[in-house]
C-alpha cells in the first residue's frame, strides 16, 4: 500500500512539475512579447523623429539635427545625417556668396556697358560738332 502511495505521489509531483513547467513557458513568451513589442515601439520612436527631420531638412530647414542617443546603428546614422546637413548649410552659404558675388559683377558689368555707351554717344556728338 505504502508503494502505491509513493506512486501516486510521484505522479502528483510529476503534474506538478509539468504545470510549473508550463507556466514558466507561458509566462517567457509573454515577457518575450511584450520585451518585443516594447522594443519595436522605442524604435519605432526614434525611426519617426529621424523622419520628420529629414523631411523638415528636404522642406529647407537646415538648422534640423537628429539627437544622437546611444552608440547603435541608429546613433550612428543620426551623426552621419547631422554632419551631412551640416555639409548640405555649408554648401548653401557658399552657393549664395558666390551668387552674391555673381550679382555684383553682373552689375559691374552693366554700369561699365552703360558708360561706354554714354561715352560712345559723347564721342559720337562731338565729332558732329567738328
Amino acid at each position: 500500500m505504502r508503494a502505491f502511495q509513493r506512486a501516486q505521489d510521484s505522479v502528483q509531483w510529476g503534474k506538478l512539475v509539468v504545470i510549473g513547467i508550463v507556466i514558466a513557458v507561458i509566462a517567457g513568451v509573454f515577457f518575450s512579447m511584450v520585451a518585443g513589442y516594447l522594443f519595436v515601439q522605442w524604435l519605432t520612436r526614434r525611426i519617426e523623429h529621424m523622419s520628420q527631420v529629414a523631411m523638415a531638412v528636404a522642406d529647407g530647414d537646415l538648422n534640423r539635427r537628429i539627437q544622437e542617443k546611444g552608440s547603435d546603428e541608429l546613433a550612428l546614422l543620426s551623426q552621419h545625417f547631422n554632419l551631412m546637413v551640416e555639409s548640405l548649410g555649408q554648401s548653401q552659404e557658399k552657393m549664395k556668396l558666390q551668387a552674391a558675388q555673381a550679382e555684383e559683377s553682373a552689375s559691374a558689368a552693366i554700369a561699365a556697358k552703360l558708360e561706354a555707351e554714354q561715352a560712345g554717344k559723347k564721342y559720337k556728338l562731338l565729332q558732329i560738332e567738328y
